[in-house]
């Protein structure tokens, strides 16, 4: 197998170890990587879906000129204000439930959370859209980032950059 030794534990379960680093890769270890890697590109995908779509977005809602910039800001803040509060909102959910449910709950309402956005009518209804995407965004990153740091305890090596240009990658591949 390359770099890994096999070795057997008392739950009959495969270990790899790594040569270089000693470091101890189960099969759950593995699939947690894997799932994260998926992770950040979904993350990273969901924003290329709302950057791509800020000028129809605009138009929907007929902002234009300075009155609709000015709009746009205030929607804009309303999202970076909800993933603020969402990244550290969240820290408390993480210690209570542990990334791995955390993930599963906003990995289905961020995606979602950008359907409204799509049938607003109104700058005031955009922004309360824009808050609870904020607020999704914030938490799921949040969780993502804590889970892949557990996973890179396991490897026992840096493998954080590797998620990071997954998110990168989710948007160029969309």
């Amino acid at each position: 197998m390359g770099q890994y030794l096999i070795i057997s534990s008392l739950s009959q379960e495969v270990v790899l170890m790594n040569k270089r680093d000693n470091s101890l890769v189960t099969p759950k270890i593995r699939q947690a990587r894997i799932a994260t890697f998926a992770g950040f590109m979904m993350v990273g995908a969901m924003m290329y879906i709302w950057s791509t779509g800020v000028t129809a977005f605009r138009e929907q809602l007929g902002l234009s000129g300075d009155a609709g910039d000015a709009n746009f800001g205030i929607i804009a803040f309303g999202i970076g204000l909800g993933s603020a509060a969402g990244s550290f909102l969240v820290g408390r959910f993480l210690d209570i439930f542990g990334s791995k449910r955390v993930i599963y709950i906003t990995a289905i309402a961020y995606p979602l959370s950008i359907l409204p956005m799509g049938y607003a009518t109104s700058v005031n209804f955009a922004v309360g859209c824009g808050v609870v995407l904020g607020l999704l965004r914030g938490a799921i990153d949040t969780a993502f980032n804590t889970h892949g740091v557990q996973v890179e305890r396991h490897y026992r090596r840096p493998i954080m950059s590797a998620f990071h240009a997954f998110y990168s990658l989710g948007g160029f591949l969309l």
